[in-house]
Order: structure tokens, then sequence, then C-alpha cells
């Protein structure tokens, strides 16, 4: 069963919405990962 992407497009928006960034990098032997960064008050 697959997702609809609801959940990455949220945690996008709270990312964005706070001043940050949200990327993704792919390993080389397969699989994904989700990073964020958020600026410091």
């Amino acid at each position: 069963m697959h997702g609809l992407g609801l959940g990455l497009y949220i945690c996008k928006e709270l990312v964005v919405r706070q001043g940050g960034r949200i990327w993704v990098e792919e390993n080389p032997g397969g699989g994904s990962r989700f990073v964020f960064t958020l600026p410091v008050a």
C-alpha cells in the first residue's frame, strides 16, 4: 500500500513556515534520507 505523500507535504510546510529548508539525499546503495534545517532564534 502506498501513501499519498501528505505527511511529507505537511513536514515541508512546517519547516518552510519556520524559515528552514528540507531536502532529500539519495543513498547509493538504495533508500533516501530526508534532511531539514531550522534557524536558531
